[in-house]
């Protein structure tokens, strides 16, 4: 299995203006099915770069 994959994200919860302030986390949704919790700022269609093994991702 690779160290890190290149994963498209098919969903994310809907974002209220306002609560990028807080810094709060959402739902999002990898092309597998993994759910995480991630950023307010990552959106739907983007790519995220996940460590198979320490399972820590970013956005690309």
């Amino acid at each position: 299995m690779p160290i890190t994959v290149i994963l498209k994200v098919i969903h994310t919860e809907s974002v209220k203006k306002g609560d990028t302030i807080n810094n709060n986390n959402k739902i999002v949704v990898l092309e597998t099915g993994t759910i995480l919790l991630g950023p307010s700022f990552i959106k739907t269609g983007e790519f995220l770069k996940k460590n198979t093994k320490n399972r820590s991702y970013h956005s690309i």
